[in-house]
Parts: structure tokens; sequence; C-alpha cells
């Protein structure tokens, strides 16, 4: 778990100085999935009437969250193909998607974010916060992958709001940090 808990810290500082870094989250992410293949056992844990099933990573003291079992890629040998594959597909404009580049950028998400917060869940009990904050550098790694100058960062811009406040603010810098704000070529959405 030392390795797991490294990898996160510089994969948060990367995100948190604007730096790029996907290499530090599949260097996580792998770290995560090996950790899990050798350390505990991914089992049946529920099936819902709908042919939902989950599973959950056992290593024989705890249980990780349920985990969605044909969405989680488990096995660490096929991640590189896997985000490889999402790679090319962030090379293609979102329009130009289908259904099958969906599913599969859904898959890559869901495996990274999930196999951190299962290492979590097992090992690291009471660090609640780290799965959420991994989800968002993960995923403004990702969208940093888009031709369409699509930019994740996690501050939005203060407008005054008076004319005394426009004519007092001089400072552009004035932003209030948030979880996750899309940008596109200057336009915050």
């Amino acid at each position: 778990m030392d390795k797991v808990k490294a990898l996160f810290k510089a994969a948060s500082v990367a995100y948190n100085s604007g730096k790029p870094h996907l290499t530090n989250c599949n260097e996580l992410i792998v770290a995560c999935l090996e950790l899990l293949h050798s350390k505990a056992e991914l089992r049946e844990y529920w099936e819902f009437s709908k042919g939902v099933s989950y599973s959950v990573f056992d290593d024989g003291v705890s249980l990780s969250r349920p985990i969605r079992s044909n969405l989680f890629l488990d096995d660490p040998d096929l991640w590189p193909e896997a985000i490889g594959l999402a790679q090319e597909v962030f090379k293609k404009k979102p329009s130009e998607w289908d259904q099958a580049d969906k599913d599969h950028l859904n898959m890559i998400v869901y495996t990274g974010v999930m196999a951190f917060a299962a290492c979590i869940d097992l090992w690291q009990r009471g660090s609640r916060n780290s799965p959420g904050t991994f989800f968002e550098a993960f995923a403004a790694a990702l969208v940093n992958q888009s031709p369409e100058k699509l930019k994740l960062s996690k501050h939005i811009p203060l407008l005054a709001t008076a004319e005394e406040e426009m004519d007092a603010a001089d400072d552009d810098d004035s932003s209030v940090s948030t979880d996750l704000v899309v940008e596109k070529e200057g336009i915050k959405y």
C-alpha cells in the first residue's frame, strides 16, 4: 500500500499543479490492480433481478465496496491495452464516438476509480476523500486528451456583479475552488 500512497501523491501533485498527469494516474491504477490481484479475491457479492451483478474484493479481513462486475476490468495485464484504446478514442471528437467507444471509456473510468477505491477500502480505511480526489484527477487527465481543447480545472472565476465591484476588481485571479470545471477554448461550463 506504500507504493499506492506514493503514486497517489504524485498524481495529486501533478494534477494540482496543472501538469499532465495521465501517466501518473495509469501507474497508480496498475499498482492498485496488481495489489488487488495479489492480496485479495474478487468474489460475487450480489445479483439483482435485472441481471446487474456486484462483486467485492475480500482480503480475508475486510470487504471493499461493491463493484459492478460488468464494468470492472479486473486483470492488471489487460490495463495497458485498454487505456491505449481509450487514448485512441480521445483522439476523436466526442460527436464521433460510437456506443462501443462510450462503453469503453465508461469501463476505463470505472475500473480506474474503483480499483483505487477498493484499495482504500481494504488497506487505508478512514481515507474517505481520496477516491473522490482521484476521480477528479483521472477524469481531468482523460479529458485533457481531447482534440477539442477541453480542459478540466478546479476553479471557477468570480465575476463582479455590481459596477462598483468592477471598478475595484483589478485582480483577475479571484476564483472559487470546486470539484470540476470544464473549459473549452476560454469558455467555462
